[in-house]
């Protein structure tokens, strides 16, 4: 008879075990993670505001800032603790599936690509994080202009009220300068802080 207990009760062990194993860490990868830090061999290549979202029925969803540009599903094998994502409006992965370790708000994905090595980590967010792309939309007043160190701002000649615009669209207007209003497109850089002004040859 005690046997027989003894088997039940390392029955219903060994159950409780599997379902712990089988549901504890695709449930703990739920939610919103902003990524820390990527790490490709000796170089860093952090992405600007990056994001993903993991979602109960094996979905998700990424982007940069405010810009969500990325969606599709993904699958996690407890077995040897893999991270696979497929993208629905991007190429495919060519890479194997990331190897991932799992802390109550932090995580960490690695692999090699190209016989690099790669890390990933990330920590949970409980809102999407601003990138530089988005801090900069507004109306900026020219204050200071340099060139090799020195001020070039006499030499421009602008007005007091010189100001640029950026747009959400990435459409930029440059205002009240000698040479009249100039428009124009802009890039922010994913991954430096920096900002390009491309202007229109037919709109000035």
């Amino acid at each position: 008879m005690k046997v027989r207990f003894a088997f039940i009760a390392i029955a219903f062990w060994l159950l409780a075990a599997c379902q712990a194993e089988t549901s504890s860490t695709p449930s703990s990868l739920e939610g919103l993670w902003i990524i820390q830090n990527v790490q490709v061999g000796d170089e860093e290549v952090t992405p600007d505001g990056r994001w993903i979202r993991f979602h109960s029925d094996s979905t998700h969803e990424s982007g940069n800032g405010w810009l969500q540009h990325s969606y599709g599903d993904w699958s996690y094998t407890d077995s040897n603790k893999t991270l696979k994502m497929n993208d629905q409006n991007g190429t495919k992965d060519p890479y194997p599936a990331f190897t991932i370790t799992l802390e109550k708000n932090a995580m960490q994905w690695t692999r090699e690509e190209e016989g690099y090595p790669v890390t990933v980590n990330l920590k949970r967010g409980n809102e999407l994080p601003q990138s530089r792309a988005d801090k900069v939309i507004g109306i900026w007043n020219l204050n200071s202009a340099t060139r090799a160190g020195e001020s070039i701002l006499d030499s421009l000649k602008t007005d007091k009220n010189a100001y640029l615009y950026l747009a959400w669209d990435k459409r930029f207007t440059l205002g009240n300068t000698p040479a009249g209003r100039k428009r124009g497109m802009y890039f922010v850089h994913p991954h430096r802080a920096q900002l390009q002004l491309f202007r229109h040859s037919i709109l000035g």
